[in-house]
């Protein structure tokens, strides 16, 4: 018999084996499966959007196959809750098999249309396995938040309301003679690349107990201090009358621009009470602008936290610059035109009480093309720089590459005074009387000795025995 006789019939007698063998399943009436969680959790998920995908895993513990009867949602067609069950789209499949000490995934994304529910709703469902006339389950909970949409919209003049949160796509404009105002306690979410461009006015006061936020709109953990993950506030050339109080911003591109390259226009801006943190470019960039600050903290960009460029009138007061991490410094300032275009390119500026710190040698940038003698720059702030010193007439009280010391070293998002800071009781008392509460409403003027930066040092008071 020739060779490929000889293997053509040991191929047939392995098809015959194979073909004759009968499968065997585990089919002991106390089967179980394990899961990689118990309850399926998704973070708050805006109506219409739907979630990010969850992954489940299902294990196979014993030796021998087994066979899974069923697996389908509680809610049967009215679920909320989409699967994707071992590569098939369905929310019911039958007859899943899983080899020994192996493990199938389940993908389950959560959509909800809009409730016309201005609250949050708690949506509950289970997912439901039978093997061998036994059943488990496993929950899913999400819930689901009405919002407004707000997509590549030219806005006239509105008032947005806290009654639920707004959800911004694309570019949204408020153009040029209208007005923007929002309400305190208004969440805004943006999608990735979203930004609010002002060529009219935004007038946004929030309060301490109802500041107005905003952020991206992936709310899962995983995202709560990423960076860039929409744009940021762009107030363009021809904005003015800007009001911007107690608003916290985070995890943009960049958190405020004032002003545009390409067109000279003093764009104005008050900014007060706000923080502006966690930047994969600035967290406050202005162009030939004018702005005044007070009880800011600037905080963490991947460029400079805070750029003043191309000259303008900048007055900032109890402000805490923050650059802890992969920014170049916490503060540059210049009147150098950058495109050789600009009418107004000469630079004013005050920073009184403020710290200015970080991890480089250098927080503090300044490139003048002349020599501002007659005005004081920096009076009674706290700096980390080795180019510059106390002898020079643009610092005034000024502290030196003296640890701020923050409460909490380790949160980078925390900029409250430690006990031991160097930064306390060494403000002006001129400029703490001006502006007598801080960030978190501690009066800073009672002893007359107010702190640098954003925030007062307040000493706790233990009552009772100690």
């Amino acid at each position: 018999m020739s060779c490929l006789k000889i293997l053509y019939t040991i191929c047939i007698i392995l098809i015959l084996t194979i073909a004759c063998k009968k499968e065997t399943f585990y089919t002991g009436k106390d089967a179980k499966l394990t899961f990689s969680m118990d309850t399926v959790m998704f973070d708050t998920v805006f109506t219409s959007i739907g979630s990010a995908t969850q992954r489940l895993k299902v294990y196979n513990n014993y030796d021998k196959t087994i066979k899974i009867t069923s697996i389908y949602m509680g809610e049967a067609e009215h679920s909320l809750f989409i699967l994707n069950i071992n590569g098939i789209n369905t929310n019911n499949v039958t007859d899943i098999e899983i080899d020994p000490k192996d493990s199938i995934t389940i993908f389950i994304q959560f959509f909800m249309k809009p409730s016309g529910n201005n609250q949050a709703l708690l949506i509950k469902d289970s997912l439901i396995f039978e093997l061998n006339q036994n059943k488990q389950k496993v929950l899913f909970e999400a819930f689901g938040q009405d919002v407004h949409l707000i997509k590549d919209q030219t806005l006239q003049t509105q008032n947005w309301i806290a009654d639920k949160p707004y959800l911004i796509f694309g570019n949204v404009l408020v153009d040029s003679l209208a007005t923007l105002t929002i309400d305190k306690g208004v969440k805004l979410f943006f999608h990735r690349n979203a930004n609010l461009k002002v060529k009219g006015t935004l007038i946004a006061k929030g309060d301490y107990q109802n500041p107005i936020t905003l952020g991206g709109d992936r709310l899962e953990e995983l995202y709560r201090n990423i960076e860039g993950q929409w744009g940021g506030i762009q107030l363009l050339p021809g904005s003015k009358n800007n009001i911007l109080e107690w608003l916290i911003i985070k995890n943009g591109i960049s958190g405020i621009q004032v002003g545009d390259y390409n067109e000279s226009s003093m764009v104005n801006l008050n900014l007060s009470n706000t923080i502006i943190q966690n930047m994969s470019y600035n967290c406050l960039l202005a162009i030939c602008a004018q702005i005044t600050a007070n009880n800011c903290v600037f905080a963490n960009a991947d460029v400079y936290t805070c750029s003043l460029l191309d000259g303008g009138d900048y007055n900032f007061y109890q402000c805490t610059f923050a650059d802890y991490s992969k920014s170049n410094s916490a503060l540059c300032i210049t009147d150098i035109d950058s495109k050789n275009q600009r009418t107004y390119s000469t630079v004013h500026s005050k920073f009184q009480n403020c710290i200015i710190y970080g991890n480089d040698d250098d927080e503090l940038i300044l490139n003048f093309s002349k020599f501002y003698a007659n005005e004081p720059f920096f009076l009674n702030c706290l700096l980390k720089s080795i180019k510059y010193t106390k002898d020079s007439t643009q610092f005034t009280n000024c502290l030196w590459n003296k640890l701020p010391v923050f409460k909490n070293d380790k949160d980078p998002t925390n900029f409250e005074l430690d006990s031991l800071s160097v930064a306390r009781k060494n403000g002006d008392y001129n400029c703490g009387l001006k502006y007598p509460f801080d960030l978190k409403m501690n009066n800073r003027v009672l002893n007359k000795q107010p702190d640098i930066g954003a925030y007062e040092y307040v000493q706790k008071t233990t009552f009772g025995i100690n």
